[in-house]
């Protein structure tokens, strides 16, 4: 619409001072930094399985496909293609044996099973929106940089970005293709405007971490 700029001015305006961003903060920021964590020590473990045990690592990637093929046939052919039982114990030990080996991305995993919550994903977006006044994009460092780095006060936004993801799969795995998909309206609406080249890497980051093919973020 015309006046979309000031519909996303007016939704900023409102939700400004909110005690809610302060605590999405705090939290998102704490579990990205852990995410970021798990996700270095999965790389650690993958190389030094891939090194020192270039059998199992081959044997659990291998596995890991196949199952994964499985469950795709079966979602588009539920007839025709099987799924494990779920007495049966394959994707329990599989994931077991991957996640020891280093095999999978703590971003991508469901830590707890909840309800969906439809209006999640555009809580997050705003979110998203009102930390971007907080950063810069660094031309040297080709990312999104804290405005100010004296006190130490403004966190990076990597951690942030995938701290929000982590919360958007808890609820349903499609929450994060419609905050990607909310990010990508803004920028379409942006595009001419100095806050650009924040939002764009905003959403390239999250992107990125969240593993979504760019068709499917649009």
């Amino acid at each position: 619409p015309d006046d979309a700029s000031a519909l996303y001015a007016d939704a900023l305006a409102k939700c400004a001072g909110s005690k809610l961003w302060e605590h999405m903060h705090d939290s998102c920021l704490a579990l990205g930094q852990t995410q970021l964590v798990r996700r270095q020590l999965s790389a650690e473990l993958a190389a030094s399985v891939r090194l020192d045990s270039h059998i199992l690592s081959a044997v659990l990637d291998n596995a890991n496909g196949a199952i994964l093929s499985d469950i795709r046939e079966h979602s588009r052919n539920p007839e025709g293609a099987n799924y494990p039982a779920d007495d049966s114990p394959l994707l329990p030990e599989l994931s077991r044996h991957l996640v020891a080996a280093g095999l999978h991305n703590p971003v991508l995993q469901i830590y707890v099973a909840t309800l969906p919550l439809p209006e999640w994903p555009i809580t997050c977006f705003l979110f998203t929106l009102s930390r971007l006044s907080l950063y810069t994009y660094d031309r040297h460092l080709s990312c999104l940089a804290p405005l100010s780095r004296r006190g130490g006060t403004t966190p990076d936004a990597a951690p942030l970005l995938v701290g929000v993801l982590t919360s958007l799969r808890q609820f349903h795995a499609t929450h994060v293709t419609s905050y990607l998909r909310l990010l990508g309206q803004y920028l379409r609406v942006c595009v001419t405007q100095h806050g650009m080249v924040n939002t764009v890497n905003a959403k390239g980051v999250a992107g990125g971490y969240a593993e979504v093919p760019r068709e499917g973020e649009t």
